[in-house]
């Protein structure tokens, strides 16, 4: 399993602009083959901040999910919204201990 992280930082004459793309392109993965979860967050003290959680059944899964149209088009609609880098991070899963 994959799980991801990413963060978005927008400009706030975007902030809902942006939100609305983030709604869609988060719907829309959430049907894909290869995806377990997905779910997206808006930081309560910045709203600005957007945040995603996902986890994709393997690295092919994830890949695949970057060349579909929707995930095309957020990236189209949402180029020049960012007021800093998009931060991306891949983890493993830390398991408790009974």
């Amino acid at each position: 399993m994959d799980y991801r992280f990413l963060r978005f930082h927008v400009h706030a004459e975007h902030e809902k602009q942006f939100k609305n793309a983030f709604i869609h392109v988060l719907t829309e993965s959430s049907k894909e083959e290869g995806c377990t979860y997905i779910h997206g967050y808006q930081e309560r003290e910045d709203s600005r901040t957007f945040r995603i959680q996902s986890c994709w059944e393997s690295q092919q899964a994830f890949d695949a999910h970057l060349n579909t149209a929707h995930v095309k088009k957020f990236g189209e609609l949402t180029k020049g919204m960012h007021d800093e880098p998009t931060e991306h991070c891949v983890t493993d899963r830390i398991t408790l201990q009974p």
